[in-house]
């Protein structure tokens, strides 16, 4: 070779490795060289800060925005004193009644006229309004300044403040403009509703009287609204006997009843009269749902209704016996349903043993369907502790010799599985997802058994390992 020159083999192995694509790791290193965004490590830090800045900056203008107001308004004080109108000690800026542009009048010789209070115009969250500067209140034929005024989340909490804290005058005052006002206008508004309910609590009967009357005659209206209802709960909290009847009372109408059952702001009315509804009107409620158990039982709201009625009246009078009756007759239709499944219960764990035989009788023919459903399996289950609660160790009674049949019953019925054994229900019962509870609580309270337990407990054993290997059935055999 030439002396300077390069042997051939090496210069062919350097020519290959310039036309050789580059590896992968010159690929990533590559890459890494490359300027990457990276987010800031203290993010969450600096988030805060910058929240922390937003903040002091909103104050600082809404600081300034205050300053600049009440220069504003500070011409407005020196004219007050001629006028006979509050004169403004502080600042108006500070003042609540110069903030929303009430003015009041503060002589004690003559009442200041609520018609003379504005409308609020807005709702300002650090407003705060001071109840003690309303003296007294004027009455007239009608003041829709007053309503106006109550209408607003600050009047409101002023009238409220003064019912609280005035005195009789003051209260009676307010009272007389309430009364003037519409009364259907004044509950249905969700801010006045709230001072009709503080005057309740506040007037004695007497002027609790004159309230309840106009509630009664619009007893219905009232009810199915959503801030109406309230007020009438407040006259319901306080009133007499007597004045309670008056509204109670409308309950004995059929219509009257379903309408406000099926409402959800009714219910809670009707919920709310069952301690006071006298025996009257009991029997005519029983009566008046005997025609509709289905209908009644399937919907939510009346649903509800029916189990507290039946739990503060069973045995206490006959209709309400009845219409216990009614709805175990029609038990294939409720237990089926959400709503009707829980009626069904109640009734059971009520005890009326009409009901527990007629439930007895309904699980013995549709043992199989009842125990495979994961609704109605509860039903079953609830019967079953009643029957146990029902039975004696050692002694033979009726109860006893119901829950023997039934779980004779579980034994003795042979169900073919998917592989195609044939197996006593009750095992396939306890291997089921629904149907394991009734059975792990036959097992669990055996001991209360009669002449099925050692029949039981035979069965059990045989299947033993059937029942530890599975998810369901595990939990049966431990009890």
């Amino acid at each position: 070779t030439k002396p300077g020159a390069q042997p051939k083999q090496e210069k062919l192995l350097r020519l290959d490795a310039k036309s050789k694509p580059e590896t992968p790791f010159k690929q990533v290193m590559a890459l890494k060289n490359k300027p990457v965004f990276r987010p800031t490590a203290s993010l969450p830090q600096q988030v805060v800060t910058d929240w922390i800045a937003g903040c002091v900056e909103m104050m600082d203008r809404r600081r300034k925005d205050k300053d600049s107001l009440a220069g504003r308004e500070e011409g407005q004080c020196g004219d007050t004193g001629a006028t006979g109108l509050v004169k403004m000690d502080e600042c108006p800026g500070k003042t609540a009644a110069a903030k929303e542009g009430i003015e009041l009048n503060l002589s004690t010789s003559s009442i200041s006229n609520l018609s003379s209070l504005p409308t609020v115009p807005s709702f300002d969250p650090e407003y705060h309004p001071k109840p003690h500067t309303l003296a007294t209140f004027s009455h007239q034929a009608s003041d829709p300044g007053f309503l106006s005024y109550c209408q607003t989340p600050p009047g409101s909490e002023a009238v409220q403040h003064l019912l609280n804290n005035g005195d009789q005058e003051a209260k009676e005052r307010i009272f007389q403009s309430i009364m003037s006002c519409d009364l259907l206008d004044m509950v249905t508004n969700h801010q006045s509703c709230q001072v009709v309910q503080k005057l309740c609590s506040c007037v004695g009967h007497d002027m609790l009287e004159k309230l309840v009357i106009p509630v009664s005659k619009q007893f219905i209206t009232l009810s199915l609204h959503p801030s109406g209802h309230q007020a009438v709960l407040a006259v319901l909290a306080v009133a007499s006997q007597d004045q309670r009847n008056m509204i109670t009372s409308q309950l004995e109408s059929e219509n009257t009843l379903l309408q406000l059952l099926k409402d959800k702001h009714g219910y809670f009315v009707v919920q709310r009269c069952l301690p006071y509804i006298q025996a009257e009107t009991i029997s005519c409620i029983a009566k008046s749902l005997e025609c509709r158990v289905v209908e009644v039982g399937r919907h939510p709201q009346a649903s509800a209704f029916l189990q507290e009625f039946f739990r503060q009246f069973s045995g206490k009078d006959r209709l309400v016996d009845i219409l216990q009756e009614k709805v175990m007759d029609r038990l294939e239709c409720l237990a089926y349903c959400d709503t009707g499944l829980w009626l069904v219960q109640t009734v059971i764990k009520l005890g009326q043993p009409s009901a527990i035989t007629t439930a007895i009788g309904w699980l013995e023919n549709n043992m199989q369907n009842v125990l495979e459903d994961c609704k109605v399996v509860f039903v079953a289950r609830t019967l079953v502790q009643q029957l146990l609660a029902r039975s004696m160790k050692g002694v033979q009674n009726t109860w006893s010799q119901a829950m023997d049949r039934l779980v004779e019953k579980m034994i003795d019925t042979m169900v073919v599985v998917v592989n195609g054994d044939t197996l006593p229900l009750i095992i396939v019962a306890a291997m089921h997802h629904a149907g394991h509870i009734v059975v792990q609580e036959v097992v669990r309270q055996k001991e209360w058994l009669g002449d099925s337990r050692e029949k039981m407990k035979r069965v059990m054993e045989q299947h033993r390992l059937r029942l530890r290997v599975d998810t369901y059935g595990c939990l049966v055999v431990k009890g």
